[in-house]
């Protein structure tokens, strides 16, 4: 490791230097210890929190708040490093004006050369990523976001039934937050709260597909514009939520009889709900999409995906949640075998909020594949904060092994 670093970094730039020397302590302890853990079979997980800005009076508003950050993180898998990277940071957020308020989040990251999407793109390099980069302007009940973004919806965590307008990002880590993974692109969002109704519409001018590596774009044609909206109602311990979009498939499909990736272009209806007694909050998902591609053939058909979750807190605020997804082709010629996924998570926080405890699993029978994290993230003061995490995965389906079979994974940062 001391080899590689002094003979690689004479080909980076002086902001990577910094940064691994400053972190690079933090790296070679966790070398140490994953040759150590990775003797059993163990299992790996992350989040980050974001700072609000109070708009206030224009004359007494709160300054902006700006945040830098380094990092260091490494997966390391039996016999071979799976992630060296080396991250620099920048938050920046300001309600600048009455009504307005700006956010800015953007990273640079340095994969080495022993890092997995390095070895695939033959070489180390840099690669610079915004996750926010939006202004939003809001006005009585009425707000407008315009800028680079996501868009969550749904309501059973871990499932994708609804949750499909934001694509995903596979060179990233999954930990126990999939929002990690999540693709941001330039979106339109607005929102209007009338009392118990909620209404949101979206427009994105060139919608993103996942992401699986860099510089090696899985689908090469332009994806044209995307467009939908929601309506919300709420009441006392619950709530449900009708949308509509016109979007385009997030996954290339492989057609007959040309061999050639082609996307689904389809109509989506989405419904889905939550009803909460006492602790238990149970949650509802539905989605029928339009005009699927049938892999490896010239056909389409429609598809409904269903999704159904438990999430449950203790009196001692341990947190639980349990989601169950499947879908279809609504296509009695289709002859493909449906397909059941299950996720569980848990969380808890100790030490007077200083640790966090998390766990994510996934398990799906068509494709047969299963995974899971236990992560622990550790906040030593207001600048340093680790992350440890433990992983074991088994996936079939080539495109969803983002993770190895064993890891143990050491994230450093800290924050300026």
């Amino acid at each position: 490791m001391m080899n590689y670093l002094s003979t690689t970094k004479k080909n980076t730039d002086y902001l990577t230097v910094f940064l691994i020397s400053s972190l690079f302590t933090g790296t070679c302890s966790a070398q140490l210890l994953a040759s150590e853990l990775l003797e059993d079979d163990v299992l790996v997980f992350d989040s980050d929190t974001l700072q609000t800005v109070d708009s206030g009076s224009w004359w007494d508003r709160k300054p902006a708040a700006l945040k830098l950050s380094a990092e260091q993180l490494m997966s390391q898998a039996p016999g071979n490093v799976d992630a060296l990277r080396t991250r620099a940071g920048l938050e920046y957020e300001d309600a600048f004006y009455p009504g307005w308020f700006f956010r800015l989040d953007t990273r640079y990251t340095y994969y080495w050369r022993t890092d997995r999407e390095a070895e695939r793109n033959r070489g180390d390099y840099g690669e610079l990523q915004t996750n926010d980069l939006w202004v939003q302007y809001s006005q009585n009940d009425c707000n407008l976001k315009v800028g680079r973004q996501t868009l969550v919806w749904g309501e059973v965590e871990g499932t994708f039934a609804v949750d499909i307008v934001s694509p995903f990002d596979y060179t990233e880590l999954l930990l126990t937050d999939f929002n990690e993974v999540r693709l941001a692109q330039d979106m339109l969002v607005g929102a209007c709260f009338f009392g118990q109704v909620q209404t949101q519409i979206f427009f994105t001018p060139e919608a993103l597909t996942d992401v699986y590596r860099h510089r090696s774009k899985t689908y090469d044609e332009k994806v044209g514009s995307e467009w939908g909206g929601r309506l919300k109602w709420l009441w006392t311990g619950g709530d449900i939520t009708f949308s509509y979009a016109r979007l385009y498939s997030n996954q290339p499909i492989l057609v007959l009889p040309s061999y050639e990736s082609s996307l689904s272009r389809f109509h989506f209806l989405g419904l889905s709900s939550s009803i909460a007694i006492r602790r238990l909050l149970f949650k509802l998902d539905i989605g029928y999409k339009t005009d699927q591609k049938i892999p490896f053939t010239a056909r389409e058909a429609d598809t409904l995906d269903i999704a159904a979750g438990v999430e449950y807190t203790t009196a001692t605020n341990h947190n639980f949640n349990i989601g169950v997804w499947t879908n279809e082709y609504i296509d009695d010629d289709a002859d493909l075998t449906p397909e059941h996924y299950v996720t569980f998570g848990w969380n808890k926080l100790y030490l007077n909020d200083d640790l966090t405890m998390s766990a994510l699993v996934n398990w799906s029978k068509a494709p047969k594949a299963y995974g899971g994290t236990l992560l622990s993230q550790y906040k030593w003061d207001d600048y340093i904060s680790t992350d440890l995490a433990l992983s074991w995965s088994d996936y079939k389906d080539g495109r969803q092994n983002t993770n190895p079979e064993k890891a143990i994974t050491l994230k450093v940062k800290v924050v300026f």
